[in-house]
């Protein structure tokens, strides 16, 4: 495709569920002497159980893109749904909710909170949606077996390695089985062993839970194993 105004779309069918998707995203920062628009006119459509990476250079707007489709942010022009949801015709306590329930993040670095155990971070999102301390500590369980960590639920974050705080993170994002997960450089700060360990995570957890993955990555190794690779070079989203 060779324009921003093309959609950039799946070859799944037709009837797919759209999860996640934005139209004629511009976003425009008006900051310095002149303002400048990072990303232009994206239009994407991300659907059920799908897995994408988006590449592209340092600066190029990746992260600014993913945090508005996160919600995070909202773009200067053009909208951004999430399972039918306009984020800009939310309040921010909407937004919270749906992120909350819908979304899950990880990023380069885990963010974990130090003092809590890896059981009390995978739990936490569940807790603040009002879930059962006991109901969400039972889910965060079963989820950090499914990444392999039963042994290690009772450590602190000081206490892993870093391959253990990525399985945290993740295990935390997927805890709520969101729609979609967004993942920035998550495995920026990995060796080449533990990188190839959180790939496989990620493709055996699509698998199981069906959600759909949203991978910002300078790592060609992890990008080439997604269903499609998107590339943002001059605020354009095109196909790679």
């Amino acid at each position: 495709m060779n324009s921003a105004e093309s959609t950039i779309r799946s070859n799944q069918k037709s009837s797919a569920r759209v999860v996640l998707q934005c139209q004629n995203l511009s976003k425009v920062y008006l900051s310095g002497p002149e303002p400048v628009k990072v990303l232009n006119n994206i239009n994407v459509s991300i659907f059920a159980g799908e897995t994408i990476a988006i590449v592209g250079s340092s600066g190029a707007g990746k992260s600014t893109l993913l945090n508005i489709l996160g919600g995070l942010d909202l773009p200067t022009e053009g909208t951004v749904s999430l399972l039918g949801n306009d984020f800009a015709k939310l309040d921010e306590v909407e937004r919270s909710r749906l992120r909350n329930k819908q979304l899950g993040f990880v990023y380069q670095f885990h963010h974990l909170l130090p003092e809590f155990s890896a059981l009390e971070n995978v739990a936490m999102p569940l807790i603040i949606g009002k879930l059962s301390k006991n109901e969400a500590q039972e889910r965060a369980k079963d989820v950090l077996d499914k990444v392999n960590l039963s042994a290690r639920i009772k450590h602190r974050p000081s206490e892993l390695s870093g391959g253990e705080r990525q399985r945290v993170a993740i295990a935390r994002a997927i805890v709520s089985n969101p729609a979609c997960v967004l993942m920035d450089e998550p495995t920026g700060n990995l060796d080449r062993k533990t990188a190839e360990s959180i790939q496989d995570l990620m493709q055996s957890l699509n698998t199981a839970y069906d959600t759909s993955f949203v991978i910002v990555t300078h790592d060609e190794a992890l990008a080439e194993q997604q269903n499609r690779i998107l590339f943002l070079s001059d605020g354009v989203l095109q196909e790679k």
